[in-house]
């Protein structure tokens, strides 16, 4: 059955090309394949981290599905469900902070020891680990402040796509941060955040794009954040005490 589970994964990929409209069963049977990764334990450090690019074409697939069934020629709202998606999955682990009362509790200078005793940074006699400890620990406060401003600042880039430029940068280099702390690298991520980049620096795509800017619009999004995020996009929740045992 794993190998049969694989093999239909790879069948529906290229099957994708000829129909589009197979990118939802493909969607579907990637999310089975990544729920096997978490038997018997119930879950794993990077269950569903790289689901948010699959989540990321099947909101493409829809948007063309709506168009043909209804005959409205308006993708734009397929950018604001991209940025709901990107905007859940940071804004669930800063809740998760919160609730921890992570900002005054953690002592960020282990995580990028723990990154190396885990083997995600292990290369090596810890040497760089070290040194990156002690850069975190000098500037522990700033640090974790701005974390929690990149991480709970995503409910007002939904809202507001004018902030979304600077954002997504300061997401993108958040990612580079913990790839330098860690060794854990979101590459997924960081695709769809140069992506959405792309094209909101698009001088060509700026009618496009301002379709999106009513309050209306901002506020459902945002709801779907708050509210409905969980369900709709599945997103990890990255939120954890660093502690000097790993």
């Amino acid at each position: 059955m794993h190998a049969f589970d694989r093999a239909l994964v790879v069948v529906l990929g290229a099957a994708c090309c000829w129909r589009p409209l197979l990118l939802v069963p493909f969607a579907l049977q990637v999310r089975v394949v990544a729920d096997q990764f978490g038997h018997p334990f119930g879950t794993l450090a990077a269950q569903n981290i790289d689901e948010l690019l699959v989540l990321a074409v099947l909101a493409v697939a829809v948007c063309h599905l709506l168009i043909v069934v209804t005959g409205r020629n308006d993708s734009a709202p397929v950018l604001l469900l991209l940025i709901a998606a990107l905007a859940t999955h940071f804004w669930i682990p800063g809740r998760g902070k919160l609730d921890l009362d992570w900002l005054r509790t953690t002592e960020l200078s282990n995580l990028p020891l723990s990154g190396y005793t885990a083997g995600w940074v292990g290369q090596g006699d810890g040497g760089w680990s070290r040194v990156v400890a002690r850069v975190t620990d000098a500037l522990s406060l700033p640090f974790r402040l701005a974390t929690l401003v990149v991480e709970l600042g995503a409910v007002v880039v939904a809202c507001y796509l004018r902030a979304a430029r600077v954002w997504l940068v300061l997401a993108a280099g958040f990612h580079v941060a913990v790839f330098a702390a860690t060794g854990f690298w979101f590459l997924g991520w960081i695709v769809l955040e140069v992506g959405l980049l792309v094209v909101l620096f698009r001088t060509r795509l700026e009618g496009w794009v301002a379709h999106n800017v009513t309050p209306a619009r901002g506020l459902l999004v945002a709801a779907a954040v708050v509210v409905a995020g969980p369900t709709l996009f599945h997103p990890p929740g990255l939120a954890w005490l660093d502690a000097p045992v790993s």
